[in-house]
């Protein structure tokens, strides 16, 4: 079975589909949703605990914590050892996420919540 000429790829598709989301904003509110989890969270967790406790598909919440780690928000905390499965990465927000969700918090009613 072949592949009509002219159709996107897969690759083609996801990366049309991530321009959309940072265009439209929806990949900034996902990265504010993350940080602010983080921040209420009290300790590090793992992408797949960010999946879980948000409810946000896991190549969403992948892709924004590579984001966020980019830009300082984040910063690895270490690994989760596992008994089956390889060992996953723990994250955790610096005094700069914090900061960047304090100011996100004051513009949203005036009020700076923790």
């Amino acid at each position: 079975m072949s592949t009509p000429i002219g159709t996107p790829t897969g690759r083609e598709v996801s990366a049309a589909a991530f321009q959309d989301a940072r265009r439209s904003g929806a990949a900034l509110t996902k990265r504010m949703q993350i940080l602010s989890h983080l921040c209420a969270a009290g300790g590090p967790l793992t992408r797949q605990e960010i999946s879980d406790q948000t409810g946000m598909p896991i190549n969403v919440v992948c892709g924004r914590v590579n984001e966020l780690l980019g830009m300082g928000h984040l910063e690895l905390a270490g690994m989760q050892e596992r008994q089956e499965g390889p060992s996953r990465q723990l994250v955790v927000a610096t005094n700069e996420g914090f900061g960047m969700f304090e100011t996100e918090a004051a513009h949203d009613d005036g009020e700076v919540r923790a």
